[in-house]
């Protein structure tokens, strides 16, 4: 089956359709049964898991934290950055949402693979120091039945902090082993993630297919990639739920939307986003502006040689759209007519998604941000693929040209940026993050990184993110390998704060396909806001004691340069990159203990402890990332270790503790005052 449906959907890309009415019902029918089989495919993960009762936890009452956790004065000058959050098992395709009445609450969900498939929920409420696991597992809402596989969780809060969860689950009948059953689900917590109530309505959407030898015989096509966003405006339509997803069916596919309005327990009859006139749609991203109005996003072609990113827009909750309108041409690696066999390296064939995503600016502008990856706009441009933006003034009807954020060169050989995620913090400061391989020539090795731009996107900063490379050749889905078929998802997320920002992504720094799940946090007002005029810069900073703001012209070379105040007169300093100001271990493998005092005048007590003996460094480093003092670097058995520090001979200001092991990566901030 899988070579007539590949030599069926050959064909029909090389027929030179350009419109849906010229397809033959043949090549149609073909075509659907392909994406249908696909996205079956992708879903399916070869880890055998238990059968699964549907499980329905109580949800108690939770006394909210103040936002001061967060912001607070002695709190934040010992958080935060680089977090390993998952265990030792292979966890990947991440989604993560942050709590708008208690920004010290987030939550973070992968998929894990493992001896058993699953979708794990984590949760802080002291805004990362410390992570706990949810006993609540996502699963079909039927018992008695062998799950198969699924995935895509993704989080929403409401403007009360009431927190949803939607996922999908593929899954078998014992009796019915050629059938294969597809569902999407929600659940909701009021208690910041940690316990969840699932509706007896609580499914979105549900199919099926019937497999015999090995073809896809029967079926009701398949609902994949929702995203979801709630509405927090003081509009009619405050607190509704809004779901977005792509249907796949033989007689028909499109983007769909469903809405749960709020205090009802179950979604409503979807309506349909996309026009019929796209032949293939995937990828929806959602948001919903300050005056409740719902913008999808979406990626889609006529004639399934040309691709775009479309807008559709919806003034009244969700219950009709606006025809789409096109934001910009994308050139998408292994779909586009001129990219057919130009893959990502290291990532599965049906995973070389553009992953549009929307963000908008509800507290200042109300414009709309989108980013995606491609190999350019109407055409291949042999540069491998780069991360775009563009902007909407007006509420989507008009796009802005595309603007590259990666602000490399372009290399003489392809070198791939790709699978971007957007957010827009109080300030209307946009943050994008992304794998990035700039760092390596052969186009294997990559390390994720961000942009952020203070000028509704006229210009950006990049930064690394990661303090480690990975390198994709281990990280390739290839079954029996050391993640069995499994491998770096498409999801990721970044967060805002006015304070923060912090990216989330998968991992694998280890070279050995053993992913895992990463959080760094960084300050918000150390990363500058930067408009260009003429050949300088202003860059906008924050005096984070007086919570002033100063406007300071200077000129330098390349936007991409990161400055950073240095003390309350605004005399900056140039740095190799922002960096974050504490990293904590999640998984309580590695921890490094408080420096102390803090502030210091001369000697300082510090030290680390270790789960289980291994390799570890621990290094002072200035706030330009130069090493000032060795603590320890060697082999260290499980435990304490304790170290005393003479700073005395340091100058006045900021530097780091940074503990580096096998087990993962912790910085911590200290001030020497003298």
């Amino acid at each position: 089956m899988k070579f007539l449906l590949a030599f069926s959907f050959a064909i029909l890309l090389s027929s030179g359709v350009s419109a849906q009415n010229r397809l033959t019902p043949e090549q149609l029918r073909a075509f659907r049964l392909h994406e249908i089989e696909e996205a079956i495919k992708e879903k399916s993960h070869p880890a055998p898991a238990p059968t699964l009762a549907a499980p329905t936890l109580a949800a108690p009452t939770l006394n909210p934290q103040a936002e001061a956790a967060e912001k607070g004065s002695s709190d934040q000058t010992e958080a935060f950055g680089e977090a390993k959050i998952s265990t030792s098992t292979p966890e990947s395709e991440v989604h993560a949402a942050i709590n708008p009445v208690d920004t010290t609450n987030i939550v973070i969900s992968p998929i894990h693979n493992g001896t058993t498939f699953g979708m794990p929920i984590y949760y802080t409420k002291n805004f990362g120091k410390t992570w706990a696991k949810s006993s609540f597992s996502p699963g079909p809402s039927v018992s008695g039945v062998s799950v198969t596989g699924g995935g895509d969780p993704v989080f929403a809060y409401d403007a009360n902090g009431k927190l949803y969860l939607t996922w999908i689950d593929t899954y078998k009948w014992s009796y019915l082993s050629d059938t294969s059953h597809g569902a999407m689900y929600w659940a909701s917590s009021t208690n910041g993630g940690q316990t969840w109530v699932r509706s007896k309505t609580g499914t979105i959407s549900s199919s099926w297919s019937q497999i015999s030898s090995g073809r896809l015989v029967k079926t009701t096509g398949f609902d994949d990639k929702q995203w979801v966003a709630c509405d927090r405006s003081t509009s009619p339509y405050h607190n509704t739920l809004y779901v977005a997803w792509t249907k796949l069916g033989l007689d028909s596919a499109g983007i769909m939307l469903a809405r749960k309005l709020p205090g009802v327990d179950s979604v409503e009859v979807p309506v349909r986003v996309s026009s019929p006139d796209l032949i293939k749609v995937q990828f929806s991203s959602i948001g919903v502006d300050a005056h409740g109005g719902v913008h999808v996003t979406f990626m889609g072609s006529l004639d399934l040689q040309n691709y775009a990113i479309y807008h559709a827009y919806s003034a009244d909750g969700g219950m009709t759209f606006k025809p789409e309108v096109k934001i910009a041409d994308a050139d998408i690696p292994n779909n586009s007519a001129d990219a057919m066999g130009d893959v990502l390296f290291g990532i599965r064939i049906n995973g070389n998604y553009p992953c549009p995503h929307l963000s908008i600016d509800t507290a200042n502008t109300g414009n709309l941000y989108m980013v995606w990856n491609a190999l350019g706009s109407d055409q291949n441009l042999g540069n491998g693929t780069q991360i775009y933006f563009s902007r909407s003034i007006d509420n989507g009807a008009t796009w802005s040209d595309t603007v590259r954020i990666n602000n490399d060169p372009y290399s003489d050989v392809p070198i791939d940026h790709f699978y971007p995620s957007i957010a827009v913090n109080g300030h209307g400061t946009i943050s994008v993050t992304w794998y990035d391989r700039r760092e390596d020539p052969n186009n294997q090795i990559a390390r994720y990184y961000m942009g952020q731009s203070a000028n509704q996107g006229y210009s950006w900063i990049n930064t690394p993110v990661a303090s480690q490379p990975m390198d994709f050749s281990h990280v390739q889905d290839k079954d029996g390998g050391p993640t069995y078929g499994f491998g770096i998802g498409e999801y990721t997320q970044v967060l805002t704060t006015p304070y923060y920002t912090i990216p989330v992504w998968t991992d694998d720094r280890t070279n050995d396909g053993n992913l895992r799940i990463y959080a760094a946090f960084y300050p918000s007002d150390l990363i500058p806001a930067v408009k260009t005029l003429s050949d300088s810069l202003f860059i906008k900073i924050r005096d984070t004691a007086n919570s002033n703001l100063s406007d300071v012209s200077i000129r330098i070379i390349a936007d991409s340069l990161a400055y950073r105040v240095v003390d309350s007169l605004y005399r900056i300093q140039k740095t190799s990159g922002v960096q974050p100001l504490r990293v904590t271990s999640v998984e309580g493998g590695i921890e490094l203990i408080d420096p102390y005092p803090n502030p210091a005048k001369s000697m300082i007590k510090t030290g680390f402890i270790l789960s289980y003996g291994a390799h570890a460094q621990l290094l002072v480093t200035n706030i330009l990332g130069e090493t000032v003092a060795s603590l320890f670097d060697g082999n260290s058995e499980a435990g304490e270790r304790d170290f005393t520090f003479d700073a005395s001979r340091l100058p006045n200001g900021v530097y780091y503790l940074n503990l580096e092991s096998d087990l993962g990566f912790v910085r911590r901030a200290f001030s020497v005052t003298h």
